[in-house]
């Protein structure tokens, strides 16, 4: 109807603000030809408030469409009263009547020549408004009928498989807030790796691939070396994430891209109203994102624990995981037990831990810790692990449990992970010492627990090799309890 976009700027977020901020330039005033109700629906698709918008295309659709009955019929109506046209088309003279001489009354003009008048004017609006409203019509609905057939078949093309693997890339962060840097690549691992269907490309894997691009690394993965590390490992896509501030809000975007065509397989774009809702607002992000990449709705359903609950409510406790994290691959376990430790004071879910953090200093780390290569995983609810370790090491068996069952109630996060193992052994080991330091019905009830655990334990390890040194310890334990 314009021509024009509705929000300009010299930047996405300058966009980003005029859209979530600012009312549109109306139409009328980028085209004084548009009629007033097609400015109304306009303005109506353009409404900040989503609640108050189009909620279904068919709806807009029928607003253009009543719009341009209304006025063919207000035309039909003129062109029946038009006797002057059909007159001049029969050849019927029209007499007019004589000018009124200077000074004398002016004369009434005739009824006929009156409609006359009304009806140019009725035909010149009718002919305006169709020339603005039928390419509005037209455009709209080739619009809406040819994006439907390009974003299905777009989404049938770039649905991934169960085989393929997806490399993340570093977020962009342009808030100016330190907190999100590593932070939110964590958090979305953790989400990511939820999935059953998808298949994320490991840390080591992706290190591996920056030394034989000659590059170290701790290199940023910016999107373009993303995508090189995609191509060279053999991947089929990345995901780049960014996050932007708006006054008190903050805009979190992922993208998913081919990495060998550069088309982009799926987007998502959620606002968060305020700092604290970032992580949620990112898992509601990531959980669309799944769907649109071709996992099923039931798994996406069924494995999408809220980040908040699968690392922790604390951008701050998850910032000091993911340094403890990096710290790990570079330096080993030594550097990162001052970022663990910080995470778990951090934690607010932690519950009273201060001396479990305090012991945390003089426990060594289990002897597991040297058998898993895997030991600074997130995605296989590390921190929650840790923290049954240190409540183990500060002589809590009650809290060390508790956390230990928290791994095994989110399987859909475990399921192929390490932890999801080991947790069973922690708390069987957990409620033993439960046994050891209760009385009466308690120490009964607890060694129980610890025998039930560690009989699932070693249901679990029963095809492993015998002579794995926790499996050897787990059986002795488990001997000496019965």
């Amino acid at each position: 109807a314009t021509g024009q976009l509705p929000f300009r700027g010299e930047s996405t977020a300058t966009i980003f603000e005029a859209i979530l901020n600012r009312a549109p330039v109306p139409a009328v005033r980028l085209n004084p030809d548009v009629p007033p109700e097609l400015e109304r629906i306009i303005d109506k698709a353009l409404e900040n408030d989503r609640t108050l918008r189009y909620q279904h295309a068919a709806d807009m659709r029928t607003d253009l469409q009543r719009l341009r009955r209304d006025n063919e019929t207000g035309r039909a109506n003129a062109a029946s009263s038009n006797t002057v046209g059909a007159a001049q088309d029969s050849g019927t003279p029209i007499v007019q009547p004589p000018l009124p001489a200077c000074g004398s009354s002016p004369a009434l003009i005739p009824s006929s020549l009156a409609s006359a008048v009304k009806v140019a004017g009725a035909a010149a609006a009718v002919g305006k408004l169709r020339k603005v409203l039928v390419p509005a019509i037209v455009v709209f609905l080739a619009a809406a009928i040819g994006g439907t057939y390009y974003l299905r078949s777009r989404r049938i093309g770039h649905r991934l498989t169960q085989k393929d693997t997806i490399v993340l890339a570093d977020f962009a962060n342009t808030t100016g807030d330190a907190v999100f840097d590593d932070t939110l690549k964590t958090a979305l691992s953790v989400s990511l790796n939820q999935s059953p269907f998808l298949n994320v490309l490991s840390d080591g894997t992706v290190s591996k691939t920056l030394k034989l691009m000659t590059r170290p690394r701790d290199t940023k993965l910016t999107p373009d070396v993303a995508q090189e590390v995609c191509q060279r490992a053999g991947s089929k896509a990345y995901i780049a994430g960014a996050i932007a501030s708006l006054g008190s809000e903050y805009v979190v975007g992922l993208k998913a891209v081919n990495c060998q065509s550069g088309d982009t397989l799926a987007q998502e774009q959620i606002t968060a109203s305020f700092k604290e809702k970032v992580l949620d607002a990112l898992g509601d992000a990531t959980s669309k994102l799944r769907g649109e990449l071709g996992e099923s709705l039931a798994t996406v359903q069924k494995f999408d624990v809220p980040l908040s609950e699968a690392t922790t409510s604390s951008l701050d406790a998850l910032k000091a995981f993911s340094l403890g994290r990096k710290a790990n691959d570079e330096k080993g376990a030594a550097a990162a037990l001052p970022y663990h430790q910080r995470a778990i004071q951090l934690d607010p879910n932690r519950g009273d831990s201060a001396d479990a953090v305090a012991a945390l200093d003089r426990a060594l780390p289990p002897s597991e810790y040297g058998q898993i290569i895997f030991v600074a995983n997130l995605s296989c609810l590390y921190p929650t692990y840790i923290r049954g370790q240190a409540y183990f090491a500060s002589g809590d068996g009650l809290a060390a449990a508790a956390e230990f069952q928290k791994i095994i109630d989110h399987n859909g996060i475990v399921w192929n992970c390490w932890t999801g193992a080991l947790a069973h052994l922690g708390v069987a080991r957990a409620n033993a010492l439960q046994s050891r330091t209760s009385k009466g019905a308690d120490a009964d009830a607890a060694r129980v627990r610890a025998l039930a655990a560690y009989k699932d334990f070693l249901t679990l390890w029963k095809d492993a090799d015998p002579d794995i040194p926790i499996l050897k310890e787990a059986k002795a334990e488990y001997a000496k309890l019965q």
